[in-house]
C-alpha cells in the first residue's frame, strides 16, 4: 500500500491532488480483491485488475493462515438450516482451496518492490531541471566591478 501512495503521491501534478486521487485506486483494489465480491462473479473483462490486487492477496494470506485446517467451529445442533462450517468449507466457499500463503506474500512482497520502483522512476523522470554551473571567468576577462 505505501508504494502505491507513493507511486500516486509522485504522479500527480499537485499535493491537493494526491488525496483524492488515492481513495479511488484504493477502491479498484478492494473491489477485487474477492472481499466485497466473490472472484468468480468478477466480469471477465476486469479480470486483470484482480492479479494486481495487494488487497486480494493479503485477504487470501489471511483467510488461509487462519481457516485451513482450523476444524474447532462449533455450533448448536440445527434440525434444518445449514451444518456448522469448518474452516476448509470456508475456504472452498471462497475459492481459496489452492491458495499458497507463502506465494501470496512473494507476490506482496514483489508487487511492492514494482509501485516502489515505479515511484522511483516516476520522480526521477519528473525532477526538476537546473542550470549547470559555469566554471568562474578569469580575472582579466571579468567585468568591472560597479563601483570601481
Amino acid at each position: 500500500g505505501i508504494g502505491l501512495g507513493m507511486l500516486i503521491s509522485a504522479s500527480v501534478s499537485s499535493v491537493e491532488m494526491a488525496p483524492q486521487v488515492s481513495p479511488a485506486a484504493v477502491i479498484l483494489f478492494v473491489m477485487f480483491s474477492g472481499f466485497l465480491l466473490n472472484q468468480d462473479s468478477i466480469p471477465a473483462i476486469f479480470g486483470p485488475l484482480k492479479h494486481i490486487s495487494f488487497v486480494r492477496y493479503a485477504f487470501q494470506a489471511l483467510a488461509v493462515n487462519e481457516l485451513k485446517d482450523n476444524d474447532g467451529f462449533s455450533c448448536k445442533p440445527k434440525v434444518f438450516g445449514p451444518h456448522c462450517l469448518q474452516g476448509n468449507d470456508w475456504l472452498s466457499q471462497l475459492g481459496f482451496e489452492d491458495v499458497s500463503l507463502a506465494q501470496n506474500i512473494a507476490i506482496m512482497a514483489f508487487e511492492a518492490l514494482v509501485f516502489h520502483l515505479l515511484a522511483f522512476l516516476t520522480l526521477r523522470a519528473k525532477r526538476p531541471a537546473f542550470l549547470r554551473l559555469q566554471p568562474p571567468l578569469p580575472a582579466a576577462a571579468a567585468p568591472p566591478l560597479m563601483g570601481a
